[in-house]
């Protein structure tokens, strides 16, 4: 069966809450989860799965609570690794992190920024803040580049002072809605850059490092997001997360 197909079940329910810094070297500490009001979970099977699954969840009375179905999505080709400093204290030694060019997508807790895509305006319901990608439109993976993991206008009429970047207007669709994950804020070199989600190439088909999914569910999870305050992202094993439920280091999710 094609993995891109509608689900109403998650697998064992998540827990979320602040990961702690540690692992592979100091960075600024991830976004704490304690007043988010809107939190996307992504889960895999483990490190090296590359199919997992997507689910919302809202800010209620008695707390972060799921809304709507699972939705499939696919991961990095190489699975998932740590970003900088989001890893427990603790974390097993042979437990990945990312690096550029790894295939990995993320695991950890993000903001979530901007949406692109190749319209001229948001699709209707939309609220984040939207950007059309033009042909210049693109985000640097040049690591030596002071723009390094930036999406911006490439210069009119002359070649890009960077190394390498990625077109934010492709010539398929992957790339027709993109919402910008904000991994790698402080923009260190080598740590990775250009995480998205965005539309799937195909059922089962992995990405470079990012999350993917059917295009009319990507729409879907648009138009349920609201832009402050902004919403987070939290992705990772299934295992990773139900060791910092044991841990206590974060609150159980309600299903």
């Amino acid at each position: 069966m094609a993995l891109l197909r509608r689900s109403r079940l998650l697998g064992p329910v998540l827990a979320i809450g602040v990961l702690l810094g540690g692992g592979a070297g100091a960075a600024a500490s991830p976004p704490s989860l304690a007043r988010a009001r809107q939190v996307v979970v992504v889960s895999t099977d483990g490190w090296s799965a590359t199919t997992g699954w997507l689910r919302l969840y809202q800010r209620r009375r008695r707390g972060l609570r799921a809304e709507g179905p699972a939705i499939p999505v696919v991961v990095g080709r190489a699975g998932m690794a740590w970003a900088r400093g989001q890893a427990p204290q603790g974390a097993a030694p042979d437990e990945p992190f990312k690096v550029e060019g790894d295939g990995k997508s993320p695991a950890g807790i993000f903001p979530l920024g901007e949406v692109t895509g190749y319209a001229a305006r948001a699709p209707a319901g939309v609220r984040l803040h939207y950007r059309q990608a033009t042909d210049r439109l693109r985000c640097v993976d040049d690591p030596a580049s002071p723009a390094y993991n930036r999406v911006l206008l490439a210069p009119a009429g002359r070649a890009p002072p960077w190394a390498s970047d990625e077109r934010m207007r492709r010539d398929d669709g992957q790339y027709q809605l993109v919402l910008v994950v904000d991994h790698n804020p402080a923009r260190r070199a080598g740590d990775g850059s250009c995480v998205f989600l965005h539309v799937a190439a195909g059922p089962d088909e992995p990405t470079s490092g990012c999350t993917a999914m059917l295009h009319e569910d990507l729409l879907r999870l648009l138009r349920a997001l609201r832009p402050w305050p902004r919403p987070l992202l939290l992705q990772g094993p299934r295992s990773a997360l139900h060791a910092l439920e044991r841990a206590g280091r974060i609150p159980p999710l309600g299903g």
